[in-house]
């Protein structure tokens, strides 16, 4: 017959063994399976007690984690124990925080440590570690093997300086200067006052023996009875290759065994020739032409097989002897010899002040003159530069590129020459003119809104005349005074419209012509003169008008000038 036992002891001795942290070989059970096990490992055998294990697995559950303690017991439920603990609770071990190498030495002994309830070590109880400092005190302190190692101390100065043992037996030691004694000129301070031979001011001082070589320097020695000699600071010595006159003769490296003789130094140029020679440190086959840079001679200066070559010396500024442009030149190194090769070759002669054909004349034979110009004349080169010469006085000559002096009243510009497009007149519509007369590279010209209709006469807006007036000339001692101009003009006629020239003859502005009646429309530039001889003053001036008189004015264009020339003749 099987025996049974029941359910509720073996719950009991379940929880007895969890209590004391085992169940089934661990802390805690966290499955219906594992407390199985755990009821398998308790039963005698019985197939009924094998139930009851499964009961057990109930009991596995009541494990609550906790943090581990280092204490023995598997706290927090994972089924190892003490788990990352540097230490158990209780444990000691030896410790010493000073320098390793001084432990055990003098009275620096090791401490003791104990494992608190976290695992961690303690402070470390009962250590002895060296001092930062010895004491006199007949104990190795900083132990280091040595007691009251404290090294000397010194009193007195000079003659007089003692050193002692600063600690002996425990205890400092007294210092005591020795005794000062009369100065003499030994080179120390024998009466102990910091001033050495103070009694001969000049011993010891840098001093020249008058010798050559390295026997050449000395110093001042001083005897008792206060003279002074320039002893050398060395003494001659037989001469050795090494840049310095040993034997203090005046000459350096000389009549050294084994130097003098010809040799063959390998190289190249006015280096292959060589002599055996001392250099300051070594004794060799030395060129006795040394290298230097490439030279105009014919000879290979820089040993490097070729003869001149870059052109030495060349490109430097040098005269050649001849006239003109020809004077100047750069040096050239051709055949050993540096000559003067002209900046420049002769050339036709221009007018320019230069000497360009190189005979010594400059600008002869009026290069570029005979050429017509202004008002009969011709060119002629005076002055590095071509001027116009004939029998007529120019008082004005404008072609408006800047127009200095002139003054431009409402609506009159100084621009380049545009078409204006159309404006319509008596007589159809025409343009502003699209260049100027000549036409020249600024193809400006003066004119009433210059590639425009006139906005006085576009908006129908009644004024008096607006002028373009020219700077003032003295024309009061001439012969003659004329005026021409080129002229572009398209106007409406009078009372709409009027054009008009006035000339001030000194107190008031007389008008010399007049638009009136007629209307104009042109299309191409017209030449026109005026004798102006009667108004002649010393204040003359010209200016062109316009005028709008009538709200039926055309739009127009007006005035374009060009090319105003005031002369004592006509231009032809």
């Amino acid at each position: 017959m099987r025996s049974t036992i029941p359910a509720t002891l073996v719950a009991l001795g379940c929880l007895a063994i969890h209590a004391f942290g085992c169940a089934g070989g661990t802390d805690e059970t966290t499955s219906a399976g594992q407390g199985g096990s755990a009821g398998a490992g308790a039963a005698g055998g019985a197939g009924g007690a094998g139930g009851g294990g499964g009961q057990g697995g109930a009991g596995g559950a009541m494990c609550t984690p906790t943090d581990e303690l280092c204490d023995g017991v598997d706290n927090d439920c994972d089924e190892q124990v003490d788990e990352d603990c540097p230490c158990i609770d209780g444990q000691t071990q030896s410790c010493y925080s000073g320098d390793p190498t001084t432990e055990g030495v003098g009275p620096c002994t090791p401490g003791q440590q104990t494992c608190d309830e976290k695992g961690a070590w303690g402070p470390c109880i009962g250590q002895v570690v060296p001092k930062s400092q010895e004491s006199c005190n007949g104990i190795d302190d900083d132990c280091n093997g040595e007691i009251d190692d404290m090294g000397l101390t010194a009193c007195g100065v000079g003659a007089c300086r003692v050193e002692v043992v600063t600690c002996e037996n425990g205890q400092l030691s007294t210092c005591t200067p020795l005794p000062p004694s009369l100065e003499v000129c030994d080179g120390v301070d024998n009466d102990c006052d910091q001033l050495t031979d103070e009694v001969f001011p000049d011993a010891g001082k840098t001093c020249s023996t008058g010798l050559a070589g390295v026997c050449a320097a000395g110093k001042f020695a001083c005897d008792a009875s206060g003279a002074k000699t320039c002893v050398p600071d060395v003494t001659p010595v037989p001469e050795t290759c090494n840049g310095a006159d040993d034997d203090c003769d005046g000459t350096v490296d000389e009549d050294i065994p084994g130097t003098g003789g010809q040799c063959g130094t390998g190289m190249l140029g006015v280096c292959a020739a060589g002599a055996i020679q001392c250099n300051g440190t070594t004794i060799d086959c030395f060129p006795i032409t040394p290298l230097s840079p490439e030279a105009c001679n014919g000879l290979d200066d820089d040993c490097d097989g070729e003869v001149d070559e870059n052109n030495p010396g060349a490109g430097v500024a040098c005269q050649t002897g001849l006239s003109g442009v020809c004077a100047t030149g750069k040096t050239k190194c051709e055949s050993g010899t540096l000559s003067c090769l002209a900046d420049a070759s002769d050339t036709p002669e221009i007018c320019n002040g230069l000497d360009e054909n190189c005979d010594g004349v400059i600008d002869d034979g009026n290069p570029g003159g005979g050429a017509a110009c202004g008002c009969g004349g011709t060119t002629v080169c005076e002055g590095g530069g071509l001027v116009c010469q004939g029998n007529a006085t120019l008082f004005l000559d404008e072609d408006f590129a800047d127009a200095p002096g002139w003054t431009l009243g409402s609506e009159w510009e100084v621009k380049a020459a545009v078409a204006s497009g159309t404006c319509t007149n008596l007589s159809g519509t025409h343009s502003d003119p699209a260049t100027d007369t000549s036409p020249t590279d600024d193809n400006k010209v003066a004119g009433v809104i210059v590639g425009g209709c006139s906005t006085s006469s576009q908006s129908a807006t009644l004024h008096g005349y607006y002028y373009l007036t020219s700077p003032p000339f003295d024309a009061s001692a001439a012969p003659g005074v004329h005026l021409q101009f080129q002229r572009w003009l398209n106007s409406d006629i009078t009372p709409y419209m009027n054009n008009v020239i006035e000339v001030f003859n000194g107190t008031s502005w007389v008008q010399v012509w007049q638009s009136g009646s007629s209307s104009f429309a042109s299309s191409s530039w017209t030449k026109v003169t005026y004798d102006l001889s009667q108004y002649k003053n010393a204040n003359m001036r010209i200016r062109w008008g316009f005028n709008i008189g009538s709200s039926l004015v055309y739009p127009m264009g007006s005035w374009n000038i060009d090319d105003v020339v005031v002369s004592t003749t006509p231009c032809p």
